[in-house]
Formats: C-alpha cells, structure tokens, sequence
C-alpha cells in the first residue's frame, strides 16, 4: 500500500496536480457522509478489474453512507441508447471507451460527492487518469483471476468472450495492473469474501479517513 501511494503521488507531481486529504464527518452514519475534498469537488473512485465488486458494494456503500451514486457503465448505456454488448459489436471498443470518458467527465462535474463505480479499463487512458487523480480518492479492489471468472462466467462481457477468459483476464489485467497501482489510495482485495464483510470493511475504512486526514 505505501508503495503505491508513493507511486501516485510521483504521477500527481508530473502532472502538476496538487493532492490534498479528505477530512469526514464524525456523525457520518447518521446524517449522511460529508466530504471536504481534496480538490475542487471530491468523489470517492471505485476501481479494478471486471468481477472484482465494484458496483455492488458502492451502491450499497452509497445508500449506507447517505450518498448519491453513479455507475458509468449504467450512464454510458443510457446516453449511447444501447448495451455495453451492442456498443462494442456494433461500434467498437474505441466507441465505447469515447463514451465511457464522456461518462467519467459527466459523474465529476456534479458538486455533490458521490461515490462513482467505474470500469475496469477507465484508468488505461491518459485524460481519465488525470481526473481521477484530481477529482477524489480511488479505492482500488481486487481479485484473484480464478474468482474474478467464476463470478463472470455466467454473463462473459464482452472482452471476455472468448476461447480461453481465464487467459484473457491474466493479460488484461497485467496490461493494467500499473495503472490500477498508480492511481490506488488504498487496495482491498475481495477475494473469498461475502458483499457483506467487503462493504463493512470499505465502509469501516471510509470512516477512518477521519482520524487520519485533515480538511483541505
């Protein structure tokens, strides 16, 4: 974890953005999560591969933590009218990766904090890197290969289906795994663990955030 806090924080210096803490408040559970960003706004970035709990566990964290929520696949699909599926055998990766950084610029410009799911192939590019580096604080979650498929497996999304998903999820994720590292303010890996204990301890961990961080 220091080390890849180290790492973002040499990215952040190179592109000239100043990374400031978040500070929560005590009463949080009770009236809501309040956030005092780190930057302009401050969302809270859920990232990681496909399969890793990303979606489930924000959205739940959001209604726990009295917060609005966004899923950018969900957004993508409602802007381009059509499925994730149809975008990609209809138009293309590079179509859907338009609309997906369409999707991350549209969820930050809220001035309400949010805490914003966001797809496993976001942080492979160069401009959405610097919005999440800018925008808020990114909990990377992850998971072994082998769950990330069995929990996959019944609905392969595109990327994955193909002969062999298990050897596609390996290149994948190695392709963008420093990214993932880089931009990562804590890791927490999901693996052989229930929604419940995952949203408890991402939840537990928001809150300390408190106790460690000071007001921007």
């Amino acid at each position: 974890m220091r080390g890849f806090r180290l790492t973002r924080t040499k990215g952040i210096a190179q592109m000239g953005i100043i990374d400031k803490p978040y500070a929560f408040s005590d009463n949080a559970s009770a009236q809501g999560l309040s956030i005092y960003p780190k930057t302009a706004r401050g969302h809270i970035f859920f990232i990681g591969f496909m399969g890793v709990g990303k979606t489930t566990c924000s959205t739940k964290l959001a209604l726990r933590l009295g917060v609005p929520h966004v899923e950018l696949d969900t957004h993508i699909q409602q802007k381009a009218g059509k499925s994730i599926r149809r975008i990609f055998a209809e138009d293309g990766e590079e179509a859907f990766r338009a609309y997906e950084h369409q999707a991350l610029c549209d969820a930050v410009a809220s001035h309400t904090p949010s805490l914003i799911s966001c797809g496993g192939g976001v942080v492979c590019h160069t401009p959405n890197q610097a919005m999440l580096c800018s925008e808020g604080y990114c909990i990377l979650m992850e998971a072994a290969p082998k769950t990330i498929l069995e929990r996959l497996q019944n609905n392969l999304p595109p990327l994955l289906a193909v002969d062999n998903p298990l050897e596609r999820i390996l290149q994948l994720k190695q392709e963008r795994q420093d990214a993932y590292e880089c931009l990562a303010d804590w890791v927490y890996d999901t693996t052989g663990k229930t929604v419940d204990t995952v949203c408890d301890d991402l939840y537990a961990h928001i809150l300390s955030l408190n106790s460690v961080c000071v007001s921007a």
